[in-house]
């Protein structure tokens, strides 16, 4: 039981009394009718100097039996308000309970907000209940690291559970590589998968190590992703299927310390993976890929495209297709365009545009060799001069049309595929014709035409348009001769020789 002093104006030194004595020395006080305030006072001490010690005890309640009368009631009244002070003894109480409950409170409130604050952070332990007994359960577990703060802390994630957790260490903790060395926090990385032993009756890591039936695949590439099943599979250059892996929800997927979808991984991708059996629990992209499109595609003819020393691709099988990042060589040919090469980097997650409407033609020449020295050259409707070479798109198809007179016209399609073309055009005269009927006074004459003896009168021939030498010859005649023009489909001509003798 608590002791209590009280001052003495008889003694020197403070007086020790038990509560349950004071108890007593008040009953007897109030059998006693001719006790004075003074004395009760003298006896038991200041109430003053009582209430400022009074902590938590039980009082003895009085026995009213006890009592002779009303009148030894009104002064036992009267002798208790002059020692305990009445009211002031409840009063003191009611304060000493409310400063009770406002500690309680108090306590509350921290618990309160400490709880708050473990769950912000992820948890320490699944249960404030019993701390020591979900450690004990996590050491056990295969851990996956989700983020190593700057406080040199780790947030995993337990794979046995699902449950995330916070592992401070300080600088007594002990950190282990892969081949079991030494090593400090930096030799861990978020994906990787570890084992924790904590330091005794505390939160902090004794000693982190990686897991010992786990693996880690590391710069790899040729990762193919079926969202649809949750499948994985790594192949080589050539399409091989080298290994085949699974993956979940949980799994952890992240580039530069950033969650990323996992349909959004591309074969070319350099990746670090980790996981245990056939399971993957991590895959962080190290080298991460960006797009080149291409666009107007339709207007390169019999196109390809090749990227840096790989195998050409047809421009008709893609528009927009993955690259891994960095700089590129990209050279696209078609036969109608000069070649195009462009020198590009491309940046992960961003596209890089080529466009192929403003891709320069590939161009040749046309010569034309034509004996005919007068004629028109006409190339798809328009005149062109034909004396000199005439400048083309490759791959694409051109109307030739050639026109002289008196020749037929010469027409034919082209196509250049090369850089020059050299066409040797044969005009075919367009000869139109017209009968001569030739007649002689008398008959028998020679007709001459152009030297030429075509036979004797009367004669028809058929002769091109055109101007003739005409010569008519007949014994004892004079001889005849005169110049025609052939221009009409029929024409009949009668020459009337004179006699050499009406001369005479």
């Amino acid at each position: 039981m608590a002791k209590y002093h009280y001052d003495s104006d008889n003694d020197s030194l403070e007086e020790t009394r038990r509560l349950d004595d004071i108890n007593q020395e008040v009953k007897k006080m109030v059998a006693d009718k001719t006790a004075n305030t003074q004395e009760v006072i003298q006896t038991l001490g200041d109430s003053n100097s009582f209430l400022d010690n009074f902590e938590s005890e039980k009082f003895d309640s009085l026995d009213e039996n006890e009592e002779d009368d009303d009148e030894s009631d009104s002064k036992e009244s009267f002798h208790k308000k002059q020692m305990w002070g009445g009211n002031e003894i409840k009063e003191a109480q009611q304060q000493h309970r409310f400063k009770i409950l406002v500690t309680v409170a108090s306590i509350l409130c921290i618990l309160m907000f400490i709880g708050a604050f473990a769950l912000v952070r992820g948890g320490i332990f699944k249960s404030t209940e019993d701390p020591e007994e979900a450690v004990q359960e996590m050491q056990g577990h295969l851990l996956l690291v989700k983020e190593i703060t700057d406080k040199a802390e780790f947030f995993i994630y337990d794979t046995a559970d699902g449950t995330d957790y916070t592992i401070q260490t300080d600088e007594e903790t002990v950190f282990l590589d892969r081949n079991g060395g030494e090593t400090t926090i930096k030799g861990f990385s978020e994906g990787d998968l570890i084992s924790v032993i904590l330091q005794e009756g505390t939160r902090k890591a004794e000693k982190v190590f990686f897991s010992e039936d786990t693996w880690i695949k590391e710069n790899i590439s040729g990762l193919k992703v079926d969202t649809a099943s949750r499948t994985m599979e790594l192949v080589d250059q050539e399409g091989q299927v080298l290994e085949k892996f699974k993956y979940y929800e949980d799994t952890l997927f992240s580039y530069q310390d950033k969650d990323i979808s996992p349909q959004n991984i591309a074969e070319m991708d350099i990746v670090q993976m980790q996981g245990n059996n056939t399971r993957v629990w991590s895959i962080q992209v190290l080298e991460y890929h960006g797009y080149i499109t291409i666009k107007n595609t339709d207007k390169v003819q019999n196109g390809e495209m090749k990227l840096d020393d790989e195998e050409p691709i047809a421009l008709t099988d893609m528009e927009r297709f993955p690259v891994a990042e960095g700089a590129h060589k990209v050279t696209i040919t078609g036969s109608n365009i000069e070649t195009r090469t462009d020198e590009v980097y491309v940046f992960p997650e961003e596209e890089t545009v080529l466009d192929m409407s403003v891709a320069q033609s590939k161009t040749g020449v046309l010569i034309l060799s034509c004996k005919v020295a007068d004629f028109k050259l006409y190339v798809n409707g328009q005149e062109k001069d034909g004396t000199k070479p005439i400048v083309l798109t490759q791959g694409t198809e051109y109307d030739i049309v050639i026109l002289a007179k008196g020749y037929k016209q010469w027409n034919q399609k082209i196509t250049l595929q090369e850089a020059s073309l050299t066409i040797n055009v044969e005009l075919e005269e367009d000869i139109t014709k017209g009968t001569i009927h030739f007649y002689s006074v008398p008959s028998g004459a020679t007709i001459y035409l152009n030297s030429e003896n075509i036979g004797i009168t009367p004669i028809q021939k058929q002769l091109p348009y055109g101007t003739y030498t005409v010569m008519v010859e007949l014994e004892g005649y004079h001889i005849y001769s005169e110049t025609i023009t052939v221009n009409k489909p029929s024409e009949t001509i009668t020459y009337r020789l004179e006699s050499l003798d009406t001369e005479e």
